[in-house]
């Protein structure tokens, strides 16, 4: 079984119970361990918004995209599932020892989305407070089993909880 770094340990409590049991139960499952980047929990909407400037300017009352973004929620007009309290989202990375490489591997990522899925359907048999939700991949927006060929925004680091 894997465990969180401390900071993984501090945002793990900003995250909704539901998807605090499915990370537990996928460091049990999951081949390697796995953490929670800044800003990969709750965020505040001063800090949404300071993600979303990233590579846009303002020009003439709109922001307008200058280089790599990092979100199109800005937490002030459009909100995010990491903006809610607790929030409904997470983003994960891989933890190898020795291989930084593969932290948002395409590959480790998706053994780790097959992992989140498997543990958070075993939880649906054992909570039934899970089955207010149903968790969603940032790779499989869609649920449709296909993985990244058929989706318009690939966010592979990224879980969220969407009430059924």
């Amino acid at each position: 079984m894997t465990t969180f770094n401390k900071r993984s340990e501090e945002l793990f409590k900003t995250l909704h119970p539901v998807l605090q049991l499915t990370l537990l139960k996928a460091q049990v499952f999951s081949p390697f361990a796995f953490d929670i980047p800044d800003d990969g929990g709750h965020r505040s909407e001063k800090r949404q918004l300071e993600l979303f400037q990233q590579g846009r300017e303002l020009q003439r009352g709109v922001w307008v995209k200058v280089g790599r973004t990092v979100t199109n929620i800005d937490g002030i007009t459009k909100k995010g599932k990491h903006n809610e309290n607790p929030s409904m989202a997470v983003d994960l990375f891989c933890n190898i020892p020795g291989k930084p490489d593969l932290a948002f591997n395409q590959v480790q990522l998706c053994v780790l989305a097959g992992v989140m899925i498997s543990a958070f359907r075993q939880l649906q048999l054992e909570d039934s407070s899970a089955d207010k939700y149903d968790l969603v991949w940032g790779g499989d927006w869609d649920s449709d089993g296909e993985a990244i060929r058929d989706q318009k925004l690939i966010d592979l680091p990224h879980y969220e909880l969407r009430a059924v």
